[in-house]
């Protein structure tokens, strides 16, 4: 006879099933889990992304107003 589990379901009603019907079990919530924290750190890397292109768009803005600034002292105005 195959070794038996006694598993909880979603809706808290207990189930006795195969071993490796556990085992599988574990594995696609794990593939689940897994799924998520992946598409979670996707969505994190774009957003960071977009900072560093707005913090090198505003780097770039400040560095021509600096320019323009230097130049404008150093030619009297």
């Amino acid at each position: 006879m195959a070794q038996q589990a006694l598993i909880e379901m979603e809706n808290g009603q207990h189930h006795v099933a195969p071993w490796y019907a556990v085992g599988t079990q574990e594995v696609t919530g794990t593939i689940a889990r897994v799924s998520a924290a992946a598409y979670e750190t996707g969505n994190t890397a774009r957003e960071v992304l977009s900072a560093a292109a707005s913090l090198a768009q505003n780097s770039n803005t400040l560095e021509t107003q600096v320019d323009h600034f230097v130049s404008d002292i150093r030619a009297g105005r």
